[in-house]
């Protein structure tokens, strides 16, 4: 920065700061406690700095703008005169003039000066938009209006901020699937040959209240089996397909290879959960959810003896026994007995269960390897990401109001939020 600068700059500091000296001199004077005295010195930093902001802008102005060229074909652009901008920042607002070119061969308008600086659309600073969206993911639009105002001293209405979360929520999400979709094509990148570790994953769903009824938003989770990294998460609410993909993508950013790594696979008895275990992990192993497994041995007891009665509890013990230790033919054994008796139909219809899924009920190899035997991870990283943002009093969604609020909340949960919101400025190449 020139000495010329540095003056002009410096004397619009100290301008702006005798005009409102004033007001801490009397803050002084009337005794007001620390806080009220932090509360006028933050004022008049703002009424202090951001006259700086537009000097600074103003500055490059003629640099940015002179004989510009489109940054797309390279040829002149038509000059359509000047425009007034204005922003909302965290030193206060904050107005400066610059022209607007437009390109005819492009169809495409530029600003040369907002663009240089980095400057997005949008009447709120980069920080305040940022601020606003990690609150949109975290609560509700009018929730985090109001805790925005608290933090910031700055109001925005509930419906600014649903804006700009799903504006930006959604950039994030076409982000990640053209990253998704070139990983589905070409296989993930070229990663070290370092030994390959286990890793689990799992997909559920949780029931969403949308505008025609109630329907299935998916989960996935990703996490390593050794070590202390955390686990992260994604979520859609297309069809399960969908959800695989993502789950896929999500592995591979993780920094791992789907058709190297042993994926350890947990689900309960639903097919398109394996389906999609199938379609993306070559080198897989499935666990179906202890807990679900029980809950079919419980359904053929209750059946068989009566809810609640000790034969039940009796016959039930007997069948986990075995599952227990990794003997799914003996479960099927018993109820193959047990489906003779009277009261077997329960028992009967549990049969296909457990035939189906035996290869997932090798539960004393699975805990002797140190793998998960249970979905609770799954179970309350759907609680997490989907049912606490999106199910709460009077909600109602659409799909494409939802899937930006989630897809920011994943990452959030993942600890990704300030990677991932480099990736959500619109985009003219998108």
């Amino acid at each position: 920065m020139s000495k010329a600068m540095e003056t002009c700059l410096l004397h619009i500091i100290v301008v702006a700061a005798e005009q409102h000296v004033k007001q801490l001199v009397e803050a002084l004077e009337q005794g007001q406690d620390f806080e009220q005295v932090v509360a006028r010195v933050q004022a008049v930093s703002r009424a202090c700095f951001a006259p700086v902001l537009t000097a600074m802008l103003e500055s490059r102005r003629a640099e940015s703008e002179e004989g510009k060229a489109c940054p797309q074909c390279g040829q002149k652009m038509g000059d359509k005169g000047e425009q007034e901008r204005g922003m909302i920042t965290p030193l206060g607002n904050v107005r400066w003039r610059r022209r607007y070119y437009y390109c005819k061969p492009c169809g495409e308008g530029h600003y040369p000066l907002d663009e240089r600086w980095g400057i997005g659309a949008g009447q709120f600073s980069e920080a305040y938009q940022a601020g606003m969206t990690l609150l949109g993911a975290s609560c509700s639009y009018g929730m985090a209006s109001q805790l925005f105002e608290r933090l910031t001293g700055v109001s925005v209405s509930d419906r600014e901020v649903g804006r700009t979360t799903v504006e930006r929520g959604r950039c994030l999400e076409e982000e990640r699937l053209r990253e998704q979709q070139v990983w589905l094509e070409q296989g993930p990148p070229t990663h070290s040959q370092a030994a390959s570790r286990p890793w689990g994953c799992s997909l559920d769903a949780a029931k969403v209240r949308f505008r025609d009824g109630w329907h299935e938003v998916k989960g996935g989770i990703v996490y390593p089996l050794t070590g202390q990294q955390r686990q992260s998460y994604v979520v859609e609410v297309g069809s399960m397909e969908q959800a695989g993909q993502k789950l896929y993508a999500e592995v591979v950013r993780r920094g791992a290879d789907p058709g190297r790594e042993r994926m350890v696979c947990i689900a309960d008895g639903a097919p398109p959960n394996w389906a999609q275990f199938e379609a993306h992990f070559a080198q897989r192993e499935e666990i179906l959810d202890w807990y679900h497994a029980t809950q079919h041995l419980w359904a053929a007891a209750h059946g068989l003896y009566g809810q609640g009665t000790a034969e039940a509890a009796t016959w039930e013990k007997q069948a986990e026994s075995a599952l227990w230790a990794g003997h799914p033919q003996e479960v099927l054994a018993l109820l193959n007995l047990a489906a003779q008796q009277p009261q077997g139909q329960a028992a009967a219809d549990e049969r296909h269960y457990f035939d189906v899924n035996q290869s997932r009920m090798r539960y004393q190899l699975y805990r002797e390897q140190g793998y998960p035997i249970g979905s609770g991870r799954m179970e309350s990283a759907c609680k997490q990401t989907i049912i606490a943002r999106a199910r709460q009093a009077g909600m109602s969604w659409s799909k494409e109001g939802l899937q930006p609020v989630l897809t920011l909340r994943a990452e959030l949960l993942s600890g990704r939020f300030d990677q991932a919101w480099s990736l959500t400025r619109p985009s003219k190449a998108a």
